[in-house]
Formats: structure tokens, sequence, C-alpha cells
């Protein structure tokens, strides 16, 4: 998570488009002096309008209160992505052929990987 405020961001993300406190004030049907009161973190808005103002400014609400996403990363090795680089070049009659042909590999059970599992279900 940023260091900076609700209301610093928002000033920041207001300024960034260009925009005056009375101008989104009224874009989003709000008095300036209670944006005001936002961007100096002296008044918290409620969940519509921070929506609003998300709307507004371009950005999601997560940008707003400064909530960082994180998403799960998967490396690949070479095989693995030239696999998906040629999935990709089938057209859908071929990608649904791979999946097929895929599917009946993991079915026959003799091509499974016998893997350690955690209990996460990494390799252990």
């Amino acid at each position: 998570m940023d260091n900076q405020s609700f209301g610093q961001r928002l000033a920041m993300y207001r300024t960034e488009k260009g925009m005056l406190q009375k101008e989104l004030a009224e874009l989003i049907g709000i008095l300036p002096n209670a944006l005001s009161r936002y961007e100096n973190d002296i008044r918290e808005p409620d969940v519509l309008i921070i929506k609003k103002l998300a709307k507004a400014l371009g950005v999601t609400g997560d940008d707003l209160l400064g909530i960082e996403q994180r998403g799960v990363t998967i490396k690949l090795n070479s095989i693995e992505n030239k696999l998906i680089e040629n999935y990709r070049q089938l057209n859908e009659e071929g990608q649904e052929k791979a999946f097929e042909y895929i599917e009946d590999l993991v079915l026959a059970g003799r091509y499974i990987k016998r893997m350690a599992h955690t209990e996460f279900g990494k390799e252990a």
C-alpha cells in the first residue's frame, strides 16, 4: 500500500485529469466544500461517492483507496511458452482439438507427472 492518504490520492488524480474541485464536485453531484474536505482528509466519502469519483476520474476505487492488486505470477518454461504460442495460432476448431487431445492424455493417466504436494498444492 502506498504512503499517500485518500485525500492526497484524490487530489492527485483530479489534478492529473486537469479538473478543478468545483468541476469534479458538480460532475458527481456534491458540493465543492465536501470535495475539499475529502481532499484534506477531514471527512471520508461513502462507497457511492467513491464509485462516482473513480468513474469521473477514470480510475478504480482501489486506486483511490490505495489498494494494490496482487496477481498470481506463473513462470513458464520455454516449452510451455511455445505450446501457448502454437495454440494461439490455431483457429477455434484447432484449439478445440488440441484441448481434447490434452484432456485425453491426462485422462489416460500414464502421462501424468507424479509430484509430492505440500498443503498448498505446490511441488515440494
